[in-house]
């Protein structure tokens, strides 16, 4: 059904042609339009305009779109408020025009609330945030859920969280119930959960796969797990390689190992410092070889 303000104007199909002309690239006939629907008392039209004045660099303008938008009630002018708010580094009137957003009806509200809420070290308020975009199936309050449930304390929600994510085919879900399932003893269900991370292409569960292998006394399987973790570009796994490599005097291996790992953002000097003795250049020096 078209809505028609009390000015008779019919501000949907304004906003139709006004997003079919800025998708064409005609942005000052868009706007045109959308100032037609604005001065009618459209809710929406604000923050779609706001969206063409971001996009062109006229952040003051987009913002007080943004705020209009928003004080007419629509759920993206206050995400959008709320986005150029954090920007200029005004977190307390942000987290409130994102709390907006969500109670709007716009998941994302709720999850940049939440990220607001942990800044400032209300785990329980993030905590309800991240459960109400959960429950709307959205994967990254999912993962915000877990992740701040586990900071909590309350280790039964987070992998009782993480195990849906699981469920729903995510690697990173999968890799952290392995993690959880790992830490209360239960190794034969976290393998699994591993292998299913790794399958889902997460460049780290064949390291955590490895560290269950190597318990009990399967190095080789362990080192193939490494190589693959590797070889997926983690940054661990090169150094647990150069570890492995290191151990069994293959220097120039490890060395080569090590550096992938460096490159990668690894800090090995301060995870190993007498591997990086052992193996890493010195600068402005020889690269050392020898045992």
């Amino acid at each position: 059904m078209q809505r028609v303000e009390s000015s008779g104007v019919d501000t949907a199909r304004l906003r139709g042609e006004a997003r079919l002309l800025a998708e064409g690239g005609d942005v000052a006939g868009a706007e045109r339009l959308y100032r037609v629907a604005i001065d009618a008392g459209d809710a929406a039209s604000p923050s779609r305009l706001a969206l063409l004045f971001e996009h062109a660099g006229r952040m003051s303008d987009a913002a007080a779109l943004y705020r209009l938008a928003d004080e007419r009630g629509d759920a993206l002018g206050a995400l959008g408020l709320g986005a150029m708010l954090e920007r200029e580094n005004r977190p307390d009137d942000a987290e409130r025009a994102y709390a907006r957003a969500g109670d709007r009806g716009v998941v994302e509200g709720d999850v940049h609330c939440g990220d607001l809420l942990v800044r400032r070290g209300d785990l329980a308020g993030a905590q309800v945030r991240f459960a109400r975009a959960h429950e709307q199936g959205d994967l990254v309050g999912t993962r915000a859920l877990a992740s701040v449930s586990g900071l909590m304390g309350d280790m039964a929600r987070a992998e009782s969280v993480w195990r849906d994510a699981d469920l729903r085919e995510d690697a990173e879900g999968a890799c952290q119930y392995g993690l959880l399932l790992a830490r209360r003893g239960d190794e034969a269900a976290a393998e699994q959960a591993y292998g299913r991370a790794e399958e889902r292409g997460h460049s780290e569960a064949p390291n955590e796969l490895a560290k269950l292998l190597d318990q009990r006394g399967e190095h080789e399987q362990a080192e193939a797990a490494v190589r693959r973790a590797d070889e997926r570009g983690s940054a661990t796994g090169a150094y647990n390689l150069a570890v492995i490599l290191k151990r069994r005097g293959e220097l120039d291996a490890a060395r080569e190992a090590a550096q992938r790992a460096v490159e990668r953002g690894y800090d090995l000097k301060r995870a190993d410092t007498a591997l990086s003795r052992r193996i890493l250049p010195r600068r402005g020096g020889r690269k050392r070889t020898g045992n």
